[in-house]
């Protein structure tokens, strides 16, 4: 049947109208906030999940979407990203860094916040995951890589509205509108009575941004705000513990600039991230116990690049203030400040690439860190280009690391912030036909690693700074975007080993609960001119854990100003767990209709 399936919607998303013109972005520079360097010249690996690709994959959040790319370990738990923790290369969700605009998401309570993001996935242009010692250039927190979201900034006039239901009471609305190149808004709702016992959600999202252009200078304000209620049945806790719940509310507000004068380009902000979470260990009983979190994260940025030549020249310099207030982690706050340094030089008629930088950063209670690096790049043709990476990148604990209380976890004040010795080497080819095919070996050298540990099932969870843990492994990607064709494929293969050195024998909640093996595919195209069919397959084995296979599908049909679709998570109805041994639904069935109205503007 899998084959049968699988053969019938290749064979139609190969019958390719090129009566659409559909463009691919080759030019996109990487948001890096000091050089923006064009993809194709990057000397990184660097994926990028299109604007295509983010309306064809059949998903209805950014945390199913990124699971199809390669090297992302997404853990959901439950459906729809309403609780969902990103890793990358066998990272713990701690040791990612999240973005909005090349703004840091990451919340200083815990990271299972990091991907409450204030925005639907309709406000998202492009999303960019940075992997290995490159993403040393956001400082602390990309101690693996980082997740930079790219929001629109509106394109033309046009106003679009969804509605959409599905199995187990889901239901999902929507409304868009862009402002020509002045900018978006958004406000999305989406709603389910859950798949198994206490699993119901709510989530209601919306976000604006806006600019004004004077002259070479650009403004803009951005804003967004997110709230979640949730049945949390075992998502925490073991999952014997069957009536947690919580609500958590994520707001953004932040304003940028961008100016440019002779070889000088500056980009200030300001931005201000609020997280409020409430949990209940049981849910109509909040007397037993119950948690409530304030967070924020305020910030100052000046980024600058002054190119002169074949030498660039990138500096960032930030500060901002980690807060927290909390009925079980106390009151709480961290200020930080971080000095960035990066010099990108072109020798050999531009062929050869070098790029060293230094990262320095202060935190009031942790001190002074330097973390260094180099990336090198050689240009074989126009089309292949060598790069290899090296360099340190680190994290701090968070406060519910070291301050935690709770029945079954309890934080640890003397921890020490976790460091690694990043390496990678690889080549990538960009073809004028569309085809991009990238290989890359990488190897990840832990110490002070942060784990959740315990000796005995009888005690409580504890974290604990892991003397040693390395990771190491081989990714893989082919891809196709044609231009003037509204069709992808998309195959990609990572492979992650993990060594765990200890001097005594310990249970591991994270650190070796990662993908050791994953594959993924995805193809979209339109068999006709009004129609189009996406077919997604995900193959996955965790560590120590039986491998699962999971395959999706997505199809459309247009008419006038209507679009009718639908989605089929899980087809086959296959049994696995993404994290703490949470069970992930079966077959679950969505469809509904978008209606899109172009408008005139002066």
């Amino acid at each position: 049947m899998k084959k049968i399936l699988y053969v019938l919607l290749v064979a139609a998303a190969f019958r390719l109208s090129a009566q659409e013109t559909v463009h691919r972005l080759p030019e996109v520079n990487v948001t890096d906030n000091r050089l923006s360097i064009p993809v194709r010249e990057s000397v990184h690996t660097v994926t990028i999940v299109t604007q295509e690709e983010i309306r064809a994959l059949p998903v209805h959040s950014t945390a199913e979407l990124l699971q199809y790319f390669a090297g992302v370990d997404i853990r959901r738990r439950g459906i729809h990203g309403v609780q969902a923790d990103a890793g990358i290369r066998g990272s713990s969700f701690d040791q990612v860094l999240i973005l909005i605009d090349g703004m840091p998401m990451n919340d200083p309570q815990t990271g299972h916040h990091n991907m409450n993001l204030p925005l639907d996935l309709s406000a998202i242009e492009r999303i960019e995951v940075i992997k290995g010692p490159a993403a040393r250039i956001y400082g602390p927190y990309a101690f693996a890589g980082a997740i930079n979201i790219v929001t629109k900034d509106g394109q033309q006039a046009r106003t679009s509205a969804v509605a959409e239901g599905g199995d187990y009471g889901m239901w999902h609305g929507g409304v868009t509108t862009t402002l020509g190149t002045e900018g978006i808004a958004n406000l999305d709702a989406q709603a389910s009575n859950g798949y198994r016992y206490n699993t119901d959600y709510e989530v209601i999202k919306g976000f604006f941004s806006t600019r004004i252009r004077k002259d070479r200078t650009l403004w803009k304000l951005t804003g967004g705000a997110a709230f979640r209620r949730f049945g949390a049945n075992g998502f925490y806790a073991s999952p014997q513990f069957k009536d947690q719940y919580e609500e958590t509310q994520t707001s953004l507000l932040a304003v940028q600039m961008a100016t440019s004068k002779g070889s000088w380009t500056l980009s200030p902000r300001l931005f201000w991230r609020r997280n409020q979470d409430m949990y209940l260990f049981i849910r109509r009983k909040p007397e037993v116990y119950r948690n409530m979190h304030h967070s924020h994260r305020l910030g100052a940025e000046l980024h600058a690049k002054y190119g002169r030549g074949k030498l660039t020249t990138g500096i960032g310099l930030t500060t901002g203030a980690l807060l927290l207030e909390s009925n079980n982690l106390g009151k709480r706050s961290r200020l930080t400040a971080g000095l960035f340094v990066e010099e990108r030089i072109r020798l050999m008629d531009e062929k050869l690439e070098l790029i060293p930088g230094i990262n320095i950063h202060a935190i009031s209670d942790l001190g002074i860190h330097i973390f260094p690096g180099i990336d090198i790049g050689w240009r074989l043709n126009d089309h292949t280009r060598l790069f290899a990476n090296a360099g340190y990148t680190w994290r701090p604990p968070t406060y519910t690391d070291l301050y935690y209380s709770g029945p079954t976890n309890i934080g640890n004040p003397s921890l020490r912030p976790e460091w690694a010795l990043n390496f990678e080497a690889g080549i990538r080819s960009d073809f004028p036909s569309g085809w991009q095919i990238a290989v890359s070996v990488f190897e990840r050298d832990g110490r002070d690693i942060i784990d959740w540990t315990r000796q005995t099932d009888t005690v409580k969870w504890q974290p604990t700074n892991l003397s040693r843990v390395d990771a190491n492994g081989i990714e893989t990607s082919i891809q196709w975007h044609p231009e003037g064709i509204p069709a992808f494929v998309n195959v990609n293969y990572t492979y992650t080993d993990i060594a765990h050195h200890t001097e005594t024998p310990v249970i591991s909640r994270y650190a070796l609960t990662h993908l050791q093996h994953q594959f993924n595919a995805a193809i979209h195209g339109k068999p006709t001119r009004n129609t189009s069919i996406t077919l997604a397959y995900r193959l996955g084995q965790r560590a120590g854990s039986d491998p699962y296979q999971v395959w999706d599908a997505g199809f459309s049909w247009r008419t006038g100003r209507l679009e009718w679709f639908g989605r089929v998570s899980n087809i086959f109805n296959e049994q696995y767990t993404e994290t703490n041994l949470v069970p992930m639904p079966g077959r679950w069935l969505t469809g509904g209709v978008r209606f899109t109205m172009d408008r005139q503007t002066k």
